[in-house]
């Protein structure tokens, strides 16, 4: 049982209580960092390192694992305009990454990265160019998986981007060099199309430059 009495407080076999140390606290050198606070310091997870798209993997993962398809689609766009055909045909070096590793086997970031554009395939993630008082006119020669991702990131900056291409489709590689059971084309014409959806013109069939 314990009472109170004038503040103090007694025990029925202990001593009085008073939070007074005896001791010298040079022992365990609290004087060096007693006053430090915590820090929280973010920093870039070995397996987005390896990502040669800059994928933002653990954040995208964590969305997924909650069920936020959407949001976690819209988090690998804003590295990443081709989520659909990267989970398809990409070697993903980011396993390789993997602090998983180190306990039995990589997280299978790709296949996941695959199945969050799978998950919303019948969703269109609303892209806003950020505003951009001073537009600029752009002009990209080929429309292949480099000149289309340029155009992409471009017109997110709000510049007015204009696509030349030699052939009648856009895609280059991702069109002609890989085959339709690694790569569907409806999965590529919906990447495609919501790039170009942005607001980029694209004029196919036409070559530029001179020949020699």
């Amino acid at each position: 049982m314990i009472r109170f009495e004038s503040m103090k407080v007694y025990t029925e076999s202990f001593e009085l209580v008073i939070p007074i140390s005896y001791g010298s606290t040079e022992i365990i050198e609290t004087g060096k960092w007693g006053f430090q606070k915590p820090e929280t310091i973010f920093m870039t997870a070995p397996c987005e390192e390896a990502c040669p798209a800059g994928n933002p993997i653990a954040r995208f993962i964590y969305l997924a694992g909650d069920g936020q398809y959407g949001t976690a689609l819209e988090t690998i766009l804003k590295e990443n305009p081709f989520p659909g055909v990267c989970g398809r045909v990409c070697f993903h070096p980011c396993e390789s990454g993997c602090n998983r590793n180190q306990y039995d086997d990589a997280v299978s970031i790709n296949a996941l990265e695959r199945y969050v554009f799978d998950a919303t395939v019948d969703r269109s993630p609303e892209l806003h160019p950020v505003p951009n008082s001073d537009p600029k006119k752009i002009a990209i020669v080929g429309a292949g998986p480099a000149g289309l991702s340029c155009a992409y990131f471009l017109a997110l900056m709000g510049h007015k981007v204009t696509l030349f291409e030699a052939r009648q489709e856009p895609g280059g590689v991702l069109r002609w060099g890989i085959p339709e059971y690694r790569l569907p084309k409806p999965v590529l014409k919906k990447e495609i199309g919501r790039i170009l959806g942005l607001g980029i013109e694209i004029k196919s069939g036409t070559e530029t430059g001179g020949r020699s």
